[in-house]
């Protein structure tokens, strides 16, 4: 999370995480972070994420899983998580990677293509996209209205509906 209240130097991003005392060096660009996303959850071992680290990895290795995951996760105060639970799948990072890169084109000016962001950079811009075509796809993904017969969203849900039954599946939401 960024701090205002703090110098610049104080108030750049992330780029490392803190195992067993020491500072370790991690990559930031989004793409290796959501291929980090889609991994967690299914059968690993702490050292298939060596490649997070940027030179040395740490002895300890499933410490150093541990950091990661917070830096993936970056836990924001706000907004609170919701009692509610879905299983709807909002977004998938390769499904939807043309109308993401899209999204961010004609908010931003930023062809993902060509420009390396931050991970959480990415992430932040990604939370705040209004009025392109990916939200539209994610609010019919989330669609759940039942009272008329013809509602056309329910159509646009059904044709825009994310599949899939993985055992250990994590939803990738947003």
């Amino acid at each position: 999370m960024i701090d205002f209240t703090k110098t610049v130097d104080a108030r750049q991003r992330q780029n490392s995480v803190w195992v067993s005392g020491e500072e370790y060096p991690i990559k930031t660009a989004f793409n290796l972070w959501i291929w980090f996303g889609m991994k967690i959850g299914k059968e690993h071992r702490a050292a298939d994420f060596d490649t997070m680290y940027d030179s040395l990895i740490p002895d300890d290795r499933q410490a150093g899983y541990e950091q990661l995951l917070a830096f993936f996760k970056n836990e924001q105060p706000l907004p609170r998580a919701s009692a509610d639970k879905t299983t709807v799948i909002g977004i998938d990072w390769r499904i939807d990677s043309e109308y993401i890169r899209a999204a961010f084109l004609q908010q931003y000016g930023i062809d993902l293509l060509c420009k390396d962001l931050h991970y959480h950079d990415f992430m932040a811009l990604f939370a705040a996209l209004k009025g392109t075509y990916i939200n539209d796809i994610m609010a019919a993904r989330f669609y759940t209205g039942k009272r008329e017969k013809k509602d056309p969203m329910k159509k646009l849900k059904e044709i825009w509906e994310i599949r899939r039954i993985k055992k250990n599946h994590i939803p990738q939401m947003i």
